[in-house]
């Protein structure tokens, strides 16, 4: 009688028992089981471009996985696949399983672009030592792995926790939303608009994450969370999930947005795009974009929100602009414009812009030497109240952003 066929396939969110249960079969990683959501970033794994998660199959039974991403090595000169975990089930070891995970993981080295695989096996590991000198590999010298958990500090300025409960933010809701794109609504958010399965996982991601800040937070689905600010006091403008249609459709970009705000002025602001991985964030009166310093300038190309239903694009006249764009990310567009890729947003036919959309990108903006205006040439001041809505501008200089409120129709 034949043995069943193993078969080798991208891992899905409902493999994540399978794939907890080989992890700590292969020993050594007991604080796994510990954790209070063991394997929860799976999500955000399989949801990232340079990552590649398969499990092996045999009899409808997953016996294996593997995890592998792309990186760069400027030392090495090269582009690498890190092999961050092999395991095969004792009862599957020496039935092929890990050679057939290792070559699904060589061909999804070539298809990223890599050079090399490159990985580290724990000392005690005799039997994956053999496995991997018969597959080819050459061992290096040894190493000593050093690792710290960043914890957070609790004593540090508000703008830095902000910052960081914000980038924690991103990557909670990342995994968090992961195999959602088709379940059904689940209520109604605090704008007004239908609250997802995505949008539910996402804030309830978003907001662990903020926990620990002495902040009241103003999210798109729950509204006010906290006592309402007075003046002088911080609160937190929160969008959980910004594109959420464009999240359902399976169409980037969608993106996670938060900004600090005082006194109705946007202090500090963090956007993550969750289908590319970029980011911005602003604070102290410096903005960035990937770690790298943020500036707006006047591109050829502005963009503007999407038209409501039956409703013609937008047709707008800007000095210099020869392309208009729409994303379906309120925030990700406004920091095309901070990070100088376009010259605006325009969005003064219609109100589209609550403060959990604006807060966040608008800080990036003004940092980055950009201007937001209403419709009048106000500048925007932002309210606790997740169902208000702006007419705005945001351009590159404010030159531009007044020339563009005071024009016929703006």
């Amino acid at each position: 009688m034949a043995a069943p066929e193993l078969i080798v396939r991208p891992a899905r969110w409902t493999d994540r028992d399978a794939i907890l249960r080989l992890t700590l079969a292969m020993g050594g990683h007991d604080d796994v089981a510990r954790r209070d959501d063991p394997m929860r970033r799976l999500g955000a794994a399989l949801g990232r471009a340079d990552t590649r998660v398969v499990v092996a199959e045999r009899d409808g039974a997953i016996v294996g996985f593997a995890e592998v991403q792309a990186r760069v090595s400027m030392v090495a000169d090269r582009f690498e696949a890190w092999l961050g975990a092999l395991a095969v089930a004792p009862q599957a070891r020496r039935g092929g399983v890990g050679a057939a995970l290792l070559a699904a993981v060589e061909r999804e080295a070539r298809l990223l672009g890599c050079d090399a695989i490159v990985l580290e096996s724990s000392a005690w590991r005799d039997d994956a030592y053999a496995f991997y000198r018969r597959s080819g590999f050459d061992e290096r010298a040894p190493a000593v792995r050093f690792a710290r958990t960043l914890s957070s500090d609790d004593d540090a300025a508000l703008l830095q926790r902000f910052l960081d409960a914000a980038a924690r933010a991103a990557n909670a809701v990342a995994a968090a939303i992961a195999g959602l794109r088709d379940e059904a609504s689940v209520g109604q958010g605090a704008d007004g608009a239908p609250t997802e399965a995505a949008d539910a996982a996402a804030e309830d991601a978003a907001l662990r994450a903020f926990a620990a800040l002495p902040c009241a937070i103003v999210s798109e689905e729950r509204g006010l969370i906290g006592a309402p600010p007075g003046p002088g006091d911080c609160w937190i403008a929160l969008d959980p999930l910004d594109g959420s249609r464009n999240y359902r459709a399976g169409y980037p970009p969608y993106a996670m947005a938060a900004g600090l705000v005082r006194d109705g002025v946007a202090i500090a602001g963090y956007v993550a795009d969750l289908t590319s991985g970029r980011r911005w964030w602003a604070a102290g009166g410096a903005a960035y974009v990937d770690g790298r310093p943020a500036h707006t300038r006047r591109s050829p190309i502005a963009v503007v929100p999407s038209p409501s239903s039956g409703a013609p694009p937008a047709r707008i006249a800007i000095p210099g602009v020869t392309r208009i764009r729409a994303s379906g990310s309120t925030a990700i567009d406004l920091c095309r414009v901070a990070d100088g890729s376009a010259a605006a947003f325009v969005a003064l036919d219609r109100a589209v812009a609550h403060a959990h959309d604006l807060a966040g990108a608008m800080a990036v903006i003004v940092a980055a030497g950009g201007c937001v205006l209403e419709d009048g040439g106000r500048v925007p001041v932002l309210a606790p109240d997740a169902a208000a809505l702006h007419r705005i501008v945001a351009a590159a200089d404010r030159e531009l952003a007044e020339a563009l409120t005071t024009a016929p129709g703006g």
